[in-house]
């Protein structure tokens, strides 16, 4: 549970007793007073991790012991707007977030780093879906849905400032001053950091 003064709280969820539903008051409730400072957006709880994860108006995302209440990570966002959704890949450690700008990012757990992000809509992104097993992201704003899926494959070099849209044609080259050789790989849709970027499924608007 969030709250507009920033603060976020975790308590066990009701049990059944004798047919009638009751609070569990055995059990202790965490409270985190940082969560934000200004009121959360979002909140969501990682099991595996014991993580609560939360968004709120003050352009950060927080990740907190859900036992203690430790704040263990925050990031700010680099466009200066709130982020508005929350996924998370546990194979790969790493948080999946949009934002009111119509931007995606990964941020990665072990580098505490962005190590993608690009602009999917010109309006706020307002719903986020992951599938894990496919590595595909589903992103909603209030007009449009696309599906986008993972590129993880970095059996290839990045060109540093390559295309950004459809490559046609590419000569590989060994002599004097160029860098790259037939392994220098551009892929069509083009987005790539750090060997990782993403390919468009399909979208659709109204």
């Amino acid at each position: 549970v969030a709250d507009d003064a920033g603060g976020a709280f975790a308590a066990c969820p009701e049990r059944s007793q004798m047919g009638a539903t009751v609070w569990d008051q055995t059990c202790r409730t965490s409270v985190f007073r940082r969560a934000g400072g200004r009121a959360v957006i979002r909140v969501k709880y990682i099991a595996e991790e014991q993580f609560v994860i939360t968004l709120s108006y003050d352009n950060q995302m927080r990740i907190f012991d859900s036992k203690g209440g430790q704040l263990f990570y925050s990031l700010e966002n680099p466009y200066g707007c709130p982020f508005s959704c929350i996924g998370w890949d546990q194979r790969h450690q790493q948080v999946l977030l949009a934002d009111k700008g119509g931007c995606f990012f990964v941020w990665d757990l072990q580098s505490e780093n962005i190590v993608l992000e690009r602009r999917i809509f010109q309006e706020p992104v307002i719903a986020l879906a992951y599938r894990e097993s496919q590595d595909e992201v589903t992103l909603s704003s209030s007009s449009c849905i696309e599906f986008w899926r993972i590129d993880r494959d970095t059996n290839y070099n990045v060109i540093p400032d390559g295309h950004s849209g459809l490559v046609i044609a590419i000569k590989a080259g060994t002599g004097r001053g160029v860098p790259w050789g037939p392994a220098a790989l551009v892929r069509c849709g083009g987005l790539a950091l750090g060997g990782r970027g993403l390919c468009r499924l399909r979208g659709a608007g109204r």
